[in-house]
């Protein structure tokens, strides 16, 4: 039934007082005679105040009933050679008592309003008041939106099997991607439970969907070719990409642990959203070239040149040594480096994206030196397990095998994780 407004609910009980017909109250309100009609019916309210000055006797038989003594002794006080039908008590003791109802409420207006018998029958009666059909009206809307309709058990079940998995560092929808038989509500209505602590996980478990970007104090770093973004910029970038159509450009980054320790080197492939991890001793530019080499012989040139035909970076002091990246010992180029703008990290925003999945297992401030690259490689696995909304729940080690094959992934120490065995919070890697 549409909505109606205090002051349209005030216009229904006017019409009915002025004795107007349930269509000609639509007219008035706009609305139609069976919105009129429902809401008269639904909204009424019963009025039992009787004649004034009379007997408030609502029986069938009242007029023709002529029987004696029906109350106790001593619980009246009406003359006990009366008939009853005259006394007020009458309807409360008499065992034959058989309620009247006004035959009028049985059809339009359904109501006493603008009865002209309102004010000597005696009958129980029926009126629509405005404002408490909206103060009515107003509750069921409130009772209606809280609450869940959902049992004890249906949570259990559900409780089962997503809490084990919020607390290895999974989300809510991954694990409803991973097992959409298990559950019978949607992602946001699982949000909701959670926030309402109907889980034994709790939402301090879930992984922050926004985080508030950490500031460093500026650094300035070692820059080994101080013009090495000549020819190399974003402007550079996009002319060779339209030179270049269909190629798909990787990104890279780091990511420091504590300054002065172990460093991670990132590459991110968009076509896949698979990403690699690489552990390095000193964050410097010889480290990221040792990088690019060990890939260049264990993958092979063919398909390091399919995975990392460009590369777009940022401006840090680790990626100043582009020529070193780009051309192998022998002066082969094996791939082209191009550079964002200075404190432009939205331009390569899907790598800085897949960042936080290892943000959750190795939160900032932690330190990398304990770490070696078979840890790395097993965090990497898990990430990369890991099923995306944007891959149609689809992981990217899925995909990457699809495109490029299992050799590579086998080679560089990479394996398929289990759904229900990806692990993503700092117990991965703990001692």
């Amino acid at each position: 039934m549409p909505h109606l407004t205090l002051e349209l609910r005030t216009m229904i009980e006017d019409g009915l007082n002025q004795r107007l017909s349930l269509k000609e109250i639509a007219e008035i309100t706009g609305k139609s005679t069976s919105t009129i009609s429902r809401e008269v019916q639904k909204r009424r309210t019963v009025w039992q105040k009787g004649g004034s000055h009379r007997i408030k006797n609502r029986c069938k038989s009242r007029m023709v009933c002529i029987k004696k003594y029906c109350c106790p002794i001593g619980e009246c006080n009406f003359p006990r050679r009366e008939k009853c039908s005259t006394c007020n008590l009458c309807n409360q003791h008499c065992s034959e008592f058989e309620e009247e109802i006004c035959a009028s409420l049985s059809h339009p207006p359904y109501v006493c309003n603008g009865c002209k018998k309102l004010l000597s029958c005696v009958l129980n009666k029926k009126q629509y008041r405005a404002r408490e059909a909206h103060s009515h009206y107003r509750k069921i809307l409130c009772e209606s939106r809280t609450g869940i309709n959902i049992t004890e058990q249906e949570i259990r079940k559900m409780d089962e099997i997503l809490s084990p998995l919020i607390k290895q560092g999974h989300s809510i929808h991954h694990v409803l991607a991973s097992f959409p038989s298990a559950f019978i509500r949607c992602e946001k209505t699982i949000y909701t439970y959670m926030r309402n602590r109907l889980f034994e996980a709790k939402i301090f478990h879930c992984p922050q969907i926004k985080r508030r970007r950490f500031r460093p104090t500026e650094r300035t770093g070692y820059k080994v070719d101080k013009k090495c973004r000549i020819n190399r910029t974003l402007s550079d970038f996009y002319l060779w990409m339209e030179d270049h159509p269909g190629v798909i450009a990787a990104q890279m980054d780091s990511v420091i642990g504590t300054i002065g320790g172990k460093v991670l080197l990132t590459l991110y492939l968009p076509s896949c959203h698979f990403l690699f991890m690489f552990l390095r001793d000193w964050n410097c530019a010889g480290t990221v070239a040792d990088v690019f080499t060990y890939l260049d012989c264990t993958l092979g040139r063919d398909l390091f040149q399919k995975l990392f035909p460009v590369i777009l970076t940022d401006n840090g002091s680790e990626f100043s040594n582009p020529t070193a990246l780009e051309f192998d010992s022998c002066g082969v180029e094996r791939c082209r480096i191009f550079y964002c703008d200075a404190q432009a990290s939205n331009q390569k925003a899907e790598i800085e994206s897949a960042h936080r999945f290892i943000r959750r297992v190795l939160p900032k401030g932690t330190s990398f030196d304990s770490l070696s690259q078979d840890r790395v490689s097993l965090l990497s696995s898990h990430i990369n397990s890991y099923n995306r909304v944007s891959l149609n729940n689809q992981s990217p080690f899925d995909l990457f095998k699809l495109l490029y094959g299992q050799n590579a992934l086998t080679q560089l120490g990479l394996c398929r994780i289990p759904s229900d065995k990806i692990l993503l919070s700092p117990v991965l890697l703990g001692d």
